[in-house]
């Protein structure tokens, strides 16, 4: 497994992350699907902000996992 260094931070690689996003218009595209140059590792926490940060209706909790807002709002009253 390769590691990712982030914001000075080394951490294990957990996903293959295309650059270019991955779309239903060029996903039998072999330049955006296996091109090398098109592909990054990253660990989990950054490739869910990358793919999830802009979206309100989702946080991450401190595992880096993805869980809507609402589910937020549910574990913090039960806590």
């Amino acid at each position: 497994m390769k590691d990712v260094i982030r914001s000075g931070i080394k951490t294990p690689a957990y996903f293959v992350h295309h650059k270019e996003y991955v779309t239903d218009k060029n996903y039998e595209d072999d330049n955006v699907f296996f091109n090398i140059d098109n592909l990054e590792s990253l660990c989990k926490k950054c490739h869910n902000k990358e793919h999830f940060s802009s979206k309100e209706e989702y946080t991450f909790d401190e595992n880096g996992d993805v869980i809507k807002n609402e589910e937020k709002h549910k574990r913090n009253a039960v806590n």
